[in-house]
């Protein structure tokens, strides 16, 4: 998979991931979400991304709020999380459990995050 990604993934933010996939012949039922650990990674930097009871600053979080609503703005549909025992992006350990509400500045929806 890696070295169909290095040579394919061309984008670095959802305006250009629209770019890309209009591109390709893929007909009218596509759905894009924009993923928690992307943008959470992206905010904090891998290492701290991944470390236990590491969690964002108000800084990083405001920066994995102006990241989802530029999805947003694009027309993602969505934040993409994931809750599962097989979440092992950090190595042996689950851990995707520690979840929080929060309300995004200036919208009314809230979504569950890792931060």
């Amino acid at each position: 998979m890696l070295p169909l990604l290095e040579k394919e993934k061309t984008w670095t933010s959802p305006k250009e991931w629209k770019t890309y996939i209009n591109k390709l012949p893929l007909g009218i039922n596509i759905a894009s979400f924009i993923g928690h650990s992307d943008i959470r990674m992206k905010a904090m930097g891998i290492a701290r991304s991944l470390k236990d009871n590491e969690s964002a600053t108000k800084e990083e979080e405001q920066q994995m709020f102006k990241m989802l609503n530029d999805a947003l703005d694009e027309g993602f549909i969505g934040l993409s999380t994931m809750d599962n025992p097989w979440d092992k992006m950090d190595g042996d350990k689950y851990w995707s459990i520690r979840h929080r509400l929060f309300t995004l500045p200036g919208k009314s929806e809230k979504i569950s995050s890792n931060c």
